[in-house]
């Protein structure tokens, strides 16, 4: 009677622990997928920041801001006479 009962324990542990891998397994598999969008999110993030890199180097370039600064904002620079105060 012992023996049965030693053997039924062990087959509801083994149950359990079944249950624990086949739920762990599962973990596992959602964590990948989520890493993979991820990944995916990171790598279009990154372009991004590389093309906001660019566009900003291009629209502060000092050639730039001084071809606006004359013909849409009507700045010019100061004469040398004004300087030399």
């Amino acid at each position: 009677m012992k023996k049965v009962l030693v053997v039924i324990a062990l087959l509801i542990a083994n149950c359990f622990l079944i249950i624990e891998l086949i739920m762990t397994r599962h973990s596992i598999r959602v964590t990948m997928i989520e890493l993979g969008f991820l990944n995916k999110k990171f790598e279009r993030l990154t372009m991004t920041n590389e093309s906001l890199l660019l566009e900003k180097a291009h629209l502060s370039s000092p050639y730039r801001i001084d071809i606006i600064a004359r013909d849409q904002l009507g700045m010019s620079k100061p004469d040398s006479k004004i300087q030399e105060r």
